[in-house]
């Protein structure tokens, strides 16, 4: 989650992933750098495409091909087709987008393919993963959340609430107490979306 933190403190959305595979000693990490001009740490910025996932898959280049790809939100229709296309074993997420169910439930994750999801882990850092990037998409283009706010509205008012009284305090990281430890501390009241009860 520090990764994801650094990529909202930064202007991104707040998700970070990373790649780790049994030919790499370390994690390839990749963050949200839509809409960000310039970064030091991923390969794609300002652009549409900037996802974490895609730049922690760049940055593990064939190193991918049977790694897990960890992620901090449940990956979109573009991160997971880029993690079959390079073949990696798993995809394990924390924090859950309700906009993607019907994608998720869609592909049939689960059964024997290449790529299987995982339920969202660690319920007290889930709820941070989700209010980031809902956030970040209720300030940067708020006639645009329309979907993704309808998902959170159905499956997650609380959270989606949270989420618009954080956008309207005009400094996102300082009322959430500064740092992702404290963050967690002051969300622990609102739970965070869970479309299977695995937690």
């Amino acid at each position: 989650m520090g990764f994801a933190w650094k990529s909202f403190e930064t202007g991104g959305y707040g998700v970070a992933a990373a790649v780790v595979s049994n030919t790499e000693l370390m994690p390839l990490v990749g963050t949200n750098s839509v809409g960000q001009r310039a970064s030091q740490s991923d390969i794609l910025f300002d652009s549409p495409l900037a996802h974490a996932e895609i730049n922690a898959l760049l940055r593990a280049g064939g190193s991918a091909n049977g790694g897990v790809l960890y992620t901090t939100l449940s990956p979109c229709e573009m991160c997971i087709g880029a993690a079959e296309i390079v073949r990696t074993g798993r995809v394990e997420y924390l924090g859950h987008d309700p906009a993607c169910d019907s994608l998720l439930q869609s592909v049939g994750y689960g059964d024997d393919r290449i790529l299987a999801a995982v339920s969202p882990v660690g319920i007290e850092w889930a709820t941070l993963a989700e209010i980031l990037p809902l956030t970040r998409s209720l300030l940067r283009r708020p006639s645009q959340a329309s979907k993704t706010a309808a998902a959170y509205a159905l499956r997650n008012p609380e959270l989606l609430s949270a989420a618009r009284c954080l956008a309207e305090s005009g400094d996102v990281l300082s009322s959430l107490g500064g740092s992702p430890q404290l963050a967690v501390k002051a969300l622990s009241a609102l739970k965070p979306t869970n479309p299977t009860g695995h937690f």
